[in-house]
């Protein structure tokens, strides 16, 4: 018999010790962690509830698909109704999305499944039945390895990884309740397309179909219109809620307008709508900032792009306040729906037919005709002006009023100019701004002469005159504005300021500098805002000086201080120096002009203040001895820890993780040793050690997992994991993995030694190189490799595992037990490790231990061929022979491809004959001879077939003591004379599964 040992030339060998492998160069941690129970209280338990609000909550639910539904004219599933069957199911919080593992791209789809249970009956169901159909393709449920995380979804902000969704075995509604529980699917087929998706079960005897797509479409409750001359600006309105898998509703609907040469959209947020989690807020930013911009990079975005013929995306009354940003591009965010087409429909008003655009002034949508007023208003001719006055003064919408207002600036006739006037001076504010905006922005010198009379005789609105000319800075304003900057309100006067600025008027450093001499005055810091803004050494020492006198008379007041740290004064340290000992609201922001400015001059100071500073202030006291004396930082840090003050331990870590220095290893591990077990501190440091990829830290880290409490052990092993993936050597190593994926297993060594000549206790390389030299039946090389391995880390995993495998193929049976034990000992569930030693005790022939071990590997997973076999090569041996031939009939329904199904199929039949053989007395001379030839012919067919799926190892098989009762059967020559044939290479045994 075979077992499925990493290196054999067969194609399923070698897919599952890749697959084994790929399972060691991950790092399991001991015990899984489901979701936290915030996370879980925001659904109906698995046991269900009967509470009310729950109950109503989902009825709500149930009721908004169908009536969105009915008014898209769509039919309503029987799963989302509860008139058809008195129970409804709701995928609440789905997430589809896109993530990267190394070189390779997949797709998952989490949600969870909520079942609302009115009906008489209990509804009961296994959700690992659930099927999910991508465009036709199916999946069924696996369970989720990534135990470095990149399958991560984010909900409330919070991030979560898909190892800690629980989907249970079985799921209870009892009549009048409400339960759910989770639903995933991970490693899905990637793709930028937004496809079909459903789920597929059975309640009992009953089929469960649950439309993802339609429900999510509804759950969005888009609506679309198109704007504008021929309906080149299309805006849609969310008025539901937004999840990931329904932004393929926005998608396709782009895909849609695209095909309509439609290239600008706008996204409008209904005031109803629920707000969208942050992260999606981030993709909506994120598309509208790269709309138009081809980016290669929209391919590996989480959720999909949006279509790259869409050239300008802009959001309308945008939810939450995220602050995504993408390079330097700015997002097309918008308060109102007005303001977001008026920015859509630049260009479009300027350059339309005449007759067209009185059209839409006249005659067009209440958005357009903004536009077209605003854009518009320089081609309309002056005769046009009545129908621009009676929209002002006898239109209801205020927005068509102001783009009215906006238009007059192209009409210099003394009609216009009364009506600005009067608009000016209107109560509401937001028309009296844009007539005094349409006055200072006209091309006309009329208009500008009209306002500078207003600022000079309507004194209720000069502030807002200064500030519409400081914003249209024009040299026929300069003299008036001169004279408001030095005398009068002082509200004027700062708006005067900032208009001179504008103008670059020639007088204005003499203006600020009388204002900095007079101590009372207020407007002093207008005139250090502005003087700062100077570029000229002149106006710099001004305001050097004016804040190192002020320091020198009172307590540094902020802007002083953002003059020193601007402009890095070290005069002001000694000055700044004794402050530090007066509490007072100001002095973290002394501290932290200290720092920025400071020298090794601040140190002891800083230090002997530091028990009796604030937590943001020591905070930022340890940010400065760090950057200015790291050695200092070092010897200090272990003092600071002591506070347990959670905040300063976070800077203490980030500021270790920053330093190129050794000494910060052993500062850290020195600090985790202090620290009691339970101290929540620990863990945090131990997790920070991981950022440190070398020598000292992960003999630590290894010693502290191997020899602590369960939680601290889990800390460290998680450590472990990321020093290895930050490794500067990690990108060499995923380049060999990508080699071995290939077949190259010679150039995968290269690669390999590559990475342990600079890191010879890289354990992930090491084991990879192992891989990669059976693969070459280099055994003894693949065995050192390993047994280096355990040198370095005893509990790596499946490392005693893959070296006791390894050594059952070089036939070194005993040992191997010994390294299968030890395996089985540190991850005691692992099927493979005990079908391995049921091969180890089989070839040792000791069988009832065999027998033993195969059947407790196939409990724990019933599917597992080795298991199966060697259960049914056990019966044979025992005189079972019916149960063994069931056991294979059962087994090769799965595995009926399986080149070592085949092979052990064979032993099988080959034991069940030498049992025959030596038990003549069970079976009548006919029947006896018959069995034999049976059971002979069936092991050669067996062979065969092995041969034909690509087994090809004639040295094993030739001492297989399995095989013994057929060697001398002339076929069993013939049989090894083929196997040595030589054959193409078969494609899918190379077609690795390793997985970075």
């Amino acid at each position: 018999m075979r077992i499925l040992i990493p290196g054999n030339d067969m194609k399923l060998g070698l897919q599952q010790s890749i697959r084994a492998l790929t399972f060691c160069l991950l790092l399991v941690i001991s015990q899984t962690a489901w979701a936290d129970q915030q996370l879980e209280e925001e659904f109906p338990p698995v046991e269900g509830t009967g509470q009310a609000e729950v109950l109503e909550k989902y009825r709500a639910k149930f009721e908004q698909l169908s009536t969105e539904l009915s008014a898209l004219q769509l039919k309503i599933p029987a799963s989302i109704s509860l008139k058809t069957d008195n129970f409804a199911c709701y995928f609440d919080a789905p997430y589809f999305a896109q993530y990267r593992n190394g070189n390779q791209q997949y797709r998952f789809l989490i949600g969870r499944l909520v079942i609302l249970n009115e009906s008489q009956q209990e509804l009961s169901f296994n959700p690992r039945t659930v099927k999910l159909s991508v465009d036709g393709q199916e999946y069924e449920y696996q369970p989720v390895e990534d135990y470095k995380g990149h399958a991560t979804f984010r909900r409330q902000n919070r991030h979560y990884n898909l190892t800690e969704l629980n989907v249970p075995e079985s799921i209870t509604v009892s009549p009048g309740k409400v339960a759910s529980c989770w639903i995933v699917f991970n490693e899905l087929d990637p793709g930028a397309d937004t496809p079909q998706l459903d789920l597929n079960w059975k309640i009992g005897d009953r089929p469960v179909s649950l439309n993802l797509t339609l429900s999510a479409r509804a759950q969005i409750e888009w609506r679309q219109e198109q704007i504008g001359p021929h309906g080149i600006i299309a805006v849609g309105t969310i008025h539901g809620e937004v999840n990931p898998l329904n932004l393929s509703t926005i998608i396709n609907q782009m895909v849609d307008l695209a095909t309509k040469k439609v290239a600008r959209v706008i996204i409008h947020f209904d005031e109803q709508a629920p707000d969208p989690d942050p992260h999606l807020q981030q993709w909506f930013e994120l598309a509208s900032r790269m709309a138009g911009q081809n980016s290669t990079q929209q391919s590996t975005w989480e959720f999909p792009p949006i279509p790259s013929l869409i050239q300008e995306l802009h959001l309308s009354n945008f939810p939450g306040n995220s602050n995504y940003y993408s390079g330097n591009l700015a997002a097309n965010k918008h308060k109102s729906l007005n303001e977001a087409y008026v920015a859509a429909s630049h260009g479009i008003y300027q350059t339309i037919p005449l007759k067209d655009l009185i059209e839409e002034i006249r005659a067009g949508h209440p958005l357009s005709k903004c536009s077209a007023l605003i854009y518009g208003a320089i081609r309309l001719p002056r005769t046009f002006y009545p129908e621009i006055a009676d929209i002002i003064t006898h239109s209801e919408d205020p927005d068509l009023q102001k783009a009215a207002l906006t238009a007059l600036a192209e009409f210099p006739q003394s009609q216009s100019l009364e009506l600005l006037h009067q608009y000016a001076l209107d109560s509401n504010e937001e028309l009296s701004q844009a007539a005094l905006i349409s006055l200072g922005s006209s091309r006309f010198p009329q208009h500008h002469q009209a306002l500078l009379r207003m600022l000079q005789n309507e004194e209720s609105i000069q502030q807002q005159i200064v500030k519409t000319m400081a914003n249209f800075p024009r040299p026929l304003w300069s003299e008036t504005l001169e004279r408001f900057a030095r005398e009068g309100d002082d509200e004027i006067r700062q708006e005067a300021l900032r208009a001179l600025d504008s103008l670059g008027h020639p007088d204005l450093r003499s203006i600020l500098t009388e204002i900095l001499e007079d101590e009372d005055d207020p407007l002093i810091t207008t005139a250090l805002e502005i003087l700062s803004g100077q570029d000229d050494e002149q106006s710099r020492q001004l305001v050097i000086n004016y804040a190192l006198n002020q320091i020198r008379h009172s307590y540094p007041e902020p802007q002083s201080l953002t003059t020193i740290t601007r402009f890095r004064v070290q005069r002001a340290i000694p000055i700044l120096l004794p402050y530090l000992n007066e509490e007072h609201a100001h002095r973290n922001q002394v501290v932290q002009t200290l720092t920025t400015v400071g020298d090794n001059r601040i140190i002891e100071p800083l230090l002997d203040l530091y028990p009796d500073l604030n937590a943001a202030e020591q905070q930022t006291v340890l940010r400065a001895i760090a950057t200015i004396d790291e050695g200092r930082f070092l010897k200090f840090a272990p003092e600071a820890l002591k506070s347990n003050e959670q905040q300063n331990i976070s800077v203490i870590i980030s500021l270790l993780q920053g330093s190129a220095s050794q000494d910060a290893v052993a500062t850290l591990i020195a600090m985790i040793e202090e620290l009691p077990d339970e101290s929540p501190s620990k863990s945090s440091l131990i997790r920070s050690l991981g950022g440190f990829s070398n020598h000292q830290s992960r003999t630590f880290l290894t010693k502290l997992r191997d020899n602590s409490t369960e939680q601290i052990s889990r800390s460290a092993a998680a450590a472990l994991e990321t020093s290895y993936s930050r490794s500067p050597l990690s990108h060499i190593y995923q380049q060999a993995l990508s080699t071995l994926r290939s077949g190259k297993a010679d150039l995968a060594v290269k690669q390999l030694t590559l990475v342990l000549d600079s890191d010879p206790i890289y354990p992930q390389a090491l084991q990879a190189r192992a891989q990669a030299y059976q693969n070459l039946s280099d055994y003894e090389a693949a065995l050192a490799d390993y047994l280096t391995l355990l040198k370095i880390d005893q509990k790596w995993p499946a490392a005693q595992g893959s070296t006791g495998q390894l050594l059952t193929s070089l036939s070194r049976f005993e040992e191997a037990r010994g390294y299968l034990n030890t395996a089985i000992e540190q991850e005691p569930e692992k099927a493979n490790w005990y079908s391995s030693r049921g091969h180890v005790y089989s070839m040792l022939e000791q069988f009832p231990e065999a027998e033993a071990d195969y059947r407790k590997a196939l409990k724990i997973d019933p599917d597992l061929m080795t298991a199966l076999t060697g259960v049914a090569l056990s019966l044979a041996i025992n005189g079972k022979i019916d149960e063994a031939i069931e056991q294979l009939k059962q087994g090769r329904e799965k595995h009926g491809d399986d080149s070592i199904f085949a092979y052990n199929a064979a032993c099988t039949y080959a034991r069940a004959m030498e049992y025959v053989v030596q038990h003549p007395g069970q079976f009548s001379p006919d029947e006896h001879k018959a069995q034999i030839d049976r059971l002979r012919d069936s092991a050669f067919e067996e062979l065969d077939r092995s041969v034909e799926l690509g087994y090809q190892d004639s040295k094993w098989t030739q001492d297989d003591p399995d095989l013994k009762s057929l060697q001398d059967d002339p076929r069993f020559a013939k049989f090894l004379k083929k196997m040595n044939e030589p054959k193409p290479e078969d494609a899918k045994t190379l077609g690795l599964e390793l997985k970075p």
